[in-house]
This record gives structure tokens, C-alpha cells and sequence, in this order.
């Protein structure tokens, strides 16, 4: 079979005809359905397009034909990924390294796709692989420096983001994300430094204006944190961190109208969202509005990203009023998800001592 076809595909796709593309598989796919290549490429100009269902659809059908090309096992775990299928990306990237396909990007993709499913150790060790065969990568040492972040790695991954800025400085995620470590390793000149650099760079970064103002609430300064949170909330009006992070610190200044219209759009673009329940919830408790605030957290206790706040703050509403049985079986489902945490033993004994249970305190 002639390879004209796929070429002159191949021509329109660079000159940015993917209309023209499209048309070639699609003719190529008329006389010849079980045509690998013409599959591949309509998928991955279904994935480059932003249509990964029908990306992978295509992609997996090339699959079928030709199950021993590595080229093709790598873009249906790519696929695969942009679709959450994150097993099934594992399984094709591995597929495509023993066909042969040992190069930097495969062993990134895979470690992303191990790293998704909660194995951070394993997809390190995939990261760091792909580092080795092509270290200038920056996209390969981007990724594992967030994994070595997430992992709690933060010197390492402060070389990782270092390592790439020095190369290209005009990388602003990188900057953010080593201002984002520089505030965890409470280096916080550091941080604002980075923070600051970005917006020099781009004034509408939203995510950096949360940040400063997050350095700021942390010196105390309550005022420059709001001026921050507003001004990233001029660039994003639908920010969520930036409404919740605005909302809880014009509570804390008691202007609770303001932070409650804020909280209150923040629960409309999110409703599951816990930080914005237990925000709710807090506001509610500090209005006297218990029975509200009890629903606030009750709901975000079934979101377990937000699970063990929201229990401790159940807990201690519970207390406040008196309900110390309730306020104990609260905290004991906060202890479940965090055994050993500090403050929710804290709170544990401080209610036994409220029940006049000094034994058990």
C-alpha cells in the first residue's frame, strides 16, 4: 500500500490543515477500515483537538491491529490518560517499553500514570528514569520535581525547579510552583520573591495573588492578604481559592455580609467543595447559626479531602453547646482518618475534661 496518502496527511497537519488531515484518513479508512496508521492519526488529532473520548476510540482500534507498535501503545496510554483511565494508561505505556519504545517521555507518562493511582514511590522511580535518559528535559524534570514536592521531598524538588529556571527563566508554573515549596520549607522571602517575579511577568496570574496573600495572612498582615485575594479575584472572578481564602479573612475581620456573599459564590461553582462547606460552617458558627453550621461540615465530611476539619469543627461546635457525647463521636471519626494527629487528641481531652472525665482526659 502507498505511504502518499499518510504523507501528504502528514503535510497538512504540519501547515495546521487538520481539517484537510482528517479528510485523508478518513478516505485512506473508506477503502482500507483496517489501516493502522489512518486510526493513530485520526486519534491523536482527536486528543490534540481536546476530544479524548473519540481519540481513544480511534487509537484503540489501531491498537487492535497492530498491538506490537510502540509508537501507538504510547499514544493510547496518552489516550488513556486524558480520558482518567489511569490502569489502562499504565498498562499501554508498559506495553510500549517492552516494544522497544525506552525513551524519556514514555517513562514520564508512565510515572504519571502510577503516581495518579496513589503509588508516589513507584512513580519516582519511573521519573527519575526518564531524567536519566534525557536530563535537559524540562517537561520530565517539571514532573518530578511535583512528585518529589508531593511526595514531601522538598529540598530535591527545589533543584528540580531551580535546574529548569536557570535554563528557562520565563517559565512562570515552574516559578510558582518553587515559591509554593519555598512557603512549605517556611522560606518566605523566598517564596515572595518568586510569587512577586511572576506577577512582574504576568500581572493576571490568580494563583500567584493567592499566594503573596497567603504569606501575608501568615505574618499577621490581614489587610495586604485581602488586598491580594481581591486583586487575584479581579484577574479570575471565579477563583475558588481566591473567594474562600477572601471570604474567610473578611470573617475573621467580622465583616461577616461580605464574606458570606463571597462563601455563598464560592458553594454556587462548587457545592461539594469542603473547603468552601467548612467555611460556611465556620461563618455560621460565628453568627450563632448552629443547626446551619452543623450541615455545612456534616456535608463536608462525606468530601474526604476535607473530611478530618470537618469533623474537628463539628466537634467543637458540638462541644460549645454543651453536646459533649456528640462532640466525642465527631472527633473519634476525625481520629479515624488521621490517627495520632495532634490537635484532634487535643480536642479529645479537652472534651473528657468538659464532661468532668479527668481519667479519660
Amino acid at each position: 500500500m502507498s505511504t502518499a496518502p499518510l504523507q501528504q496527511a502528514h503535510a497538512c497537519l504540519n501547515a495546521g490543515d487538520v481539517a484537510g488531515a482528517e479528510r485523508i484518513c478518513d478516505q485512506l479508512l473508506d477503502t482500507d477500515p483496517a489501516n493502522a496508521d489512518a486510526l493513530h492519526m485520526l486519534g491523536m488529532i482527536n486528543l490534540m483537538s481536546g476530544h479524548p473520548a473519540a481519540a481513544l476510540e480511534y487509537i484503540a482500534r489501531a491498537v487492535a491491529i497492530r498491538p506490537g507498535d510502540a509508537v501507538i501503545q504510547e499514544n493510547f496510554g496518552l489516550a488513556n490518560l486524558a480520558n482518567g483511565r489511569f490502569a489502562d494508561a499504565e498498562a499501554a505505556f508498559r506495553r510500549a517499553i517492552a516494544n522497544g519504545g525506552r525513551n524519556a517521555l514514555v517513562h514520564m507518562r508512565l510515572g504519571m500514570a502510577v503516581s495518579a493511582q496513589g503509588r508516589l514511590d513507584e512513580a519516582i522511580t519511573h521519573l527519575r528514569e526518564a531524567a536519566g535518559l534525557s536530563p535537559d528535559n524540562p517537561d520530565v524534570q517539571i514532573n518530578l520535581g511535583n512528585a518529589l514536592a508531593e511526595s514531601g521531598q522538598l529540598d530535591e524538588a527545589v533543584t528540580r525547579y531551580a535546574g529548569v529556571l536557570k535554563r528557562y527563566p520565563d517559565h512562570l508554573d515552574t516559578l510558582f510552583n518553587l515559591g509554593t515549596i519555598y512557603r512549605r520549607l517556611k522560606r518566605d522571602g523566598d517564596a515572595e520573591r518568586c510569587f512577586t517575579e511572576v506577577l512582574a511577568k504576568a500581572p493576571d496570574y490568580a494563583d500567584a495573588h493567592v499566594s503573596l496573600g497567603l504569606l501575608y495572612a501568615d505574618r499577621g498582615d490581614e489587610n495586604a492578604a485581602i488586598a491580594a485575594y481581591r486583586q487575584a479575584l479581579k484577574s479570575a472572578p471565579s477563583h475558588l481559592p481566591a473567594l474562600n481564602n477572601l471570604g474567610s479573612a473578611l470573617m475573621r475581620m467580622d465583616q461577616e455580609s461580605d464574606a458570606d456573599a463571597l462563601l455563598l459564590r464560592a458553594l454556587a461553582l462548587a457545592p461539594t467543595d469542603a473547603d468552601t462547606l467548612i467555611n460556611l460552617g465556620n461563618l455560621r458558627s460565628q453568627q450563632g447559626r448552629v443547626a446551619d453550621a452543623q450541615s455545612f461540615y456534616e456535608q463536608a465530611a462525606r468530601n474526604e479531602h476535607g473530611a478530618v476539619d470537618a469533623w474537628r469543627n463539628l466537634g467543637k461546635l458540638h462541644r460549645s453547646q454543651g453536646r459533649n457525647g456528640d462532640a466525642l463521636d465527631a472527633l473519634r471519626m476525625a481520629l479515624a482518618r488521621v490517627p495520632q494527629n495532634a490537635g484532634t487528641m487535643a480536642d479529645i481531652a479537652a472534651t473528657y475534661l468538659d464532661a468532668g472525665d479527668l481519667a479519660q482526659a
